[in-house]
């Protein structure tokens, strides 16, 4: 659970307003499956689980703690959907909750056969970068027909 680890780490390491104790975070990782080629082509295999993060006797402010981890999922999980996050709070007092974020999370785990032996490493995030094209004028075509062109400013 790697991602579980580094996220752990990020939330621990907030800065600001948003102090939490390392006692007070407490992660899991539940309803996982590892997923696997049947066909046997390759080894490589993938977790997915759902990390689930306490946060006991929080006082910190959600929109600030929300805002973070929408940081560290750009970066860590970048193509994850909008419903990605849920959340509990146990409302102790005027000043503080128990809070219970559940993430869904998912990582590959990429196997190479090497003269020393077998290394496994978790695949890095594709990042999502915007592609901005030099382009006047679009078009549409499908079968080799086109269907629609469209002229930038017209």
């Amino acid at each position: 659970m790697h991602k579980l680890t580094l996220l752990r780490a990020h939330i621990l390491s907030i800065p600001g307003e948003i102090k939490i104790e390392p006692d007070d975070l407490l992660t899991f990782a539940d309803n996982g499956q590892i997923l696997a080629d049947a066909s046997g082509t390759n080894d490589h295999y993938e977790f997915r689980y759902k990390g689930n993060i306490i946060i006991t006797n929080y006082s910190g402010r959600a929109d600030q703690l929300s805002y973070w981890l929408l940081q560290w999922l750009k970066t860590n999980q970048p193509e994850h959907s909008q419903e990605t996050i849920q959340f509990e709070a146990d409302i102790l007092n005027d000043d503080s909750v128990d809070l219970s974020l559940t993430i869904d999370l998912n990582e590959t785990v990429k196997v190479e056969s090497t003269a020393e032996g077998i290394v496994l490493h978790h695949a890095d995030e594709p990042s999502i970068e915007p592609v901005l094209l030099d382009a006047t004028e679009w078009t549409l075509s499908a079968n080799g027909e086109e269907l629609e062109t469209w002229v930038q400013g017209g």
